[in-house]
């Protein structure tokens, strides 16, 4: 099974895309299987765009 970390720029959790962007996931056949709302620091910010 291939796993995706998908991240939401805080401009589209401003204007509230959220569920939009949820709902593409899904009708594109793909599960969400966890979900987690976080402030992105810089120690996690290199550990996933390095």
């Amino acid at each position: 099974m291939e796993r995706t970390l998908v991240l939401i720029k805080p401009d589209a959790v401003g204007a509230h895309h959220i569920g939009d962007i949820t709902k593409a996931y899904e009708e594109a056949g793909l599960a969400i299987r966890a979900m987690k709302m976080m402030q992105m620091t810089d120690r996690i910010a290199r550990i996933h765009y390095a």
